[in-house]
Order: C-alpha cells, then structure tokens, then sequence
C-alpha cells in the first residue's frame, strides 16, 4: 500500500525578503511530505517547522481547508476550516484511504 502525499498551503510571509530567494525548483507556497498515518498534526507542524519556508510562520495551526471532503472521526462531521488539534493522527484527520490530503496553515493560532 502505497502512502499519498499531505499537502500543506502555506500562506506568503509579510515581508518578500523573509525566505531565501527561490529558484524555479523551488515552491514556499506548498510544503508536500509522505506521512505515515499513524503520524499526528504535531508531527507534521515539527516537520515544518525545521524547512527552510517554515521559520517564519510564529505560532500556527493546521486545518482543513473549505470545501475539503475530509471528514471528522466523530460522526462523520465536516471540520473544513475548524484548526486540528495536534493529537490527531492523520487517519483520524484523512481516513485511511482519502487521497485528497491537503491541510492549509492558520496563522496567529498555535
């Protein structure tokens, strides 16, 4: 079983100088890493932060983003927006097989 990528949005800093200059190769506006679904939000935000792109950020939390078909565990309610505790694991955030993974950054939220 092959593992799908999560992709996190992150939002553009408020100054242009704060990220190194990037090269076409390079992209500070999506952060994409292979997760294992036992992993939790919290593992995911300790990644971030060590990226090149992610010093900056401050405090943050991670959410769905609207119009996102991710469900909650409980009940199956839709939690598109609502910022994730970091104790979710990411099957509890995604579902086993969702191949939609894509989380957005929340800013000013830890």
């Amino acid at each position: 079983m092959t593992v799908a990528p999560i992709t996190i949005r992150v939002p553009a800093p408020a100054h242009a100088r704060t990220l190194p200059k990037r090269t076409p190769a390079e992209d500070y506006s999506n952060f994409q890493l292979y997760a294992q679904n036992h992993e939790s939000i919290q593992d995911l935000k300790l990644t971030l932060n060590e990226w090149v792109g992610g010093y900056w950020l401050g405090p943050y939390a991670l959410r769905l983003p609207r119009g996102s078909r991710a469900e909650d565990v409980e009940g199956g309610m839709e939690k598109e927006g609502q910022t994730l505790s970091d104790y979710l694991e990411i099957t509890e955030v995604f579902g086993a097989n969702d191949q939609d993974r894509t989380l957005e950054i929340s800013k000013g939220r830890s």
